[in-house]
């Protein structure tokens, strides 16, 4: 079953309030695109006069892991160690040379049985009916109800229920997810990163960016880190726990330019008039860096230990991330606003943002959500079923209760509402939220962050714990679900 509805969630950046300070803007130089050759090689010119070939040979697209394909790149540029998760990621092919502080081997520990790959999107087959006939709903909608108006009752019904939510989530919010091209290659490597070569339509693009090294042996988990998204300190806590960490090029995939004017690799490939917005086209960035971390077998990276995550607009591109790939195990937004994570249904009892300017903010979100922006209630989805996209699967949402502009009780009131669906499945513990901070500095790492994060890397990624969150919000930024729902959560057998 092929979803064809194309629509994107914009996202208001808060990171460009006035009264929200954060870094500076990212490098929009890098990727290269050229048409194909018909031979399966290309060869394309970077920044600073680098070269990169490629050679490779098409790959399923079901998810599954090929061994086709070498990518050998060269190049110039430097990583300081320490930097964050964005002003150090790759600007090109090749550029950006590894942090590696603490060194470390990279041979594998051995013992453990090799990891089976998981589709992107394991339940793509669902036959979909119709969507039901539009309707204003002021309260959330429920996000058990399937489209024919049946209650979904089990695990499996569960499974095309959330297919139906994807597609909805694609016609109204994000825009169409493609699946994965017919061919991807690139490699990994402790001196140039991770590079990442896609073919479509004849089309080819090339984007690389560059890792964080923690010490100690691997393979090690890893995090692919939206933009310039936090501080050294929130690095240097996830190197610790022994997790790598992907500078995720956002710039690269989509950049933050103009609705009219909408570049990168993914506009490259799919059109720079497509109705995807740059969440839906960061997601399928990010499909991308783990189908590389597949093909490459683990060695130095493990491919069934991936986390996301960013702050700001870039947690947002987070939770996109998280919801549209299946092979994430660890969903980490940090303070991501209105636009993504805060149900829209909620956002009419704040001044700022409203849906109009989350819409006109940049194309964050998709085309499609012109339609809703003054008629919010008629959107057949909210947020808390994009949170709910990523269950059973961790999710630890870092908010900050102090910020306002961050629509804080609405981000709590989506937590709810998405825990409903971890808990209709039995995994209430695999869900947290906090909201607690000791000020009102946007991006700032918190010191309430630091165990919740902790405990949820141990958990999911490292796999050195089994702690369980908890929903813990700001007494003064706290939401009630019971006065936005109607509906009751089944559990699921």
């Amino acid at each position: 079953m092929e979803r064809s509805l194309l629509v994107l969630t914009l996202a208001l950046d808060t990171c460009m309030l006035p009264s929200l300070p954060i870094g500076g803007d990212e490098d929009e130089s890098g990727s290269t695109s050229s048409d194909s050759q018909g031979d399966g090689k290309t060869s394309t010119s970077g920044p600073s006069g680098s070269t990169t070939s490629t050679t490779g040979v098409a790959t399923a697209s079901t998810g599954a892991a090929t061994s086709g394909g070498m990518v050998e790149t060269t190049g110039g540029g430097e990583m300081e160690a320490g930097d964050g998760m964005g002003p150090g990621e790759g600007t090109g092919v090749g550029s950006g040379t590894p942090d590696e502080t603490g060194g470390g081997s990279t041979e594998e520990t051995g013992g453990d049985p090799a990891p089976v790959p998981v589709p992107e999107n394991d339940d793509i087959e669902c036959e979909l009916g119709a969507p039901p006939a539009a309707s204003a709903n002021p309260l959330l909608p429920n996000p058990f109800s399937r489209f024919d108006g049946t209650l979904v009752t089990t695990r499996e019904e569960w499974r095309c229920r959330r297919q139906e939510i994807l597609a909805l989530a694609e016609s109204t919010l994000f825009g169409e997810k493609p699946t994965r091209p017919a061919m991807v290659t690139g490699t990994v490597s402790r001196e140039e990163g991770i590079t990442v070569n896609v073919s479509h339509g004849g089309r080819t693009v090339e984007f690389s960016a560059s890792i964080q090294w923690p010490s100690g042996p691997g393979p090690y988990p890893v995090i692919i880190g939206f933009g310039r998204a936090d501080p050294a300190s929130h690095s240097a806590v996830v190197r610790e726990e022994g997790v790598a960490i992907i500078n995720f090029p956002n710039t690269l995939i989509a950049s933050e330019t103009l609705r009219t004017d909408k570049r990168g690799a993914f506009y490259d490939l799919y059109g720079s008039e497509s109705d995807q917005g740059l969440f839906i086209a960061w997601a399928w960035g990010v499909s991308r860096i783990i189908d590389v971390l597949e093909e490459a077998g683990g060695d130095l990276l493990r491919y069934d230990a991936v986390g996301v995550m960013g702050c700001s607009r870039f947690g947002k591109g987070a939770v996109v991330a998280g919801a549209f790939d299946q092979r994430v195990t660890l969903t980490l937004p940090v303070e991501p606003g209105g636009g993504d994570l805060p149900i829209y249904r909620g956002l009419s009892t704040v001044d700022f943002p409203t849906p109009t300017q989350i819409y006109e903010e940049t194309y964050w979100l998709g085309d499609a959500f012109e339609g809703y922006v003054d008629a919010i209630d008629w959107l057949p989805i909210d947020s808390h079923e994009v949170v709910g996209l990523i269950a059973p699967r961790g999710l630890m949402i870092l908010d900050n209760g102090f910020i306002p502009e961050l629509a804080p009780v609405a981000s709590h009131l989506a937590a709810l509402g998405g825990a409903e669906v971890y808990r209709a499945l039995g995994a209430e513990g695999n869900l947290g939220y906090v909201s607690e901070a000791r000020n009102n500095i946007h991006c700032e790492w918190q010191p309430q962050f630091d165990a919740p994060f902790r405990n949820a890397i141990r958990t999911h990624l490292t796999q050195t714990a089994d702690l369980p969150s908890e929903i813990r919000a700001h007494p003064d930024a706290s939401g009630n679900l019971a006065e936005w729902i109607d509906w009751s959560t089944p559990t699921l057998e």
